[in-house]
């Protein structure tokens, strides 16, 4: 029964276990982890041992493995991400720092009557002002200004009141 074939690494080049040794420590999650089923079957563990060591199933311990007999290391490095890169690589810098003016304003200033922005009202304002050239979710707005470093709760501290001795009440 092939269930009951134990399955291993073809054996290894000199500089393929200095890649697969070092790949184990790698801060790629993806890349540690498939050196790790690697180093593990270059020692001869089996498949079962392998999955229950690392919390793999079984199969995609076979997968791995069979992957890298077929195409060595070049066939196990981690892909391109596919799928659309982040909405605001297409904006200008010009744009988004437009959209960070108005996070800094009052929403009141603009219409909206709201104490403090929401991620909501902020995208809808900029998508009305034509600041951004399509509408996005709240979700955009927020992973926005967190890939820039501001959470939300320093952003809605930016907001200043429209009251014009706001500044003069702040003793700035």
């Amino acid at each position: 029964m092939v269930g009951d074939m134990a399955l291993y690494i073809r054996p290894v080049s000199a500089s393929e276990r200095v890649e697969i040794e070092r790949g184990r420590l790698s801060e790629n999650g993806t890349w540690s982890g498939r050196c790790r089923v690697l180093w593990a079957s270059v020692k001869r563990t089996r498949v079962a041992d392998i999955a229950r060591g690392g919390g793999w199933h079984p199969e995609s311990v076979r997968r791995i493995i069979r992957r890298f007999n077929a195409g060595g290391l070049d066939a196990m490095r981690p892909g391109k991400r596919t799928g659309r890169p982040p909405w605001e690589a297409a904006l200008s810098e010009e744009t988004i720092e437009a959209l960070l003016g108005l996070a800094r304003a009052s929403p009141q200033q603009h219409g909206v009557d709201l104490p403090v922005w929401t991620t909501d009202a902020l995208a809808e304002a900029a998508y009305e002002q034509g600041i951004l050239e399509a509408r996005v979710s709240a979700k955009c707005i927020r992973n926005l200004f967190g890939r820039r470093g501001y959470s939300w709760k320093l952003v809605q501290a930016w907001q200043t009141s429209p009251d014009p001795d706001y500044g003069v009440k702040r003793g700035e």
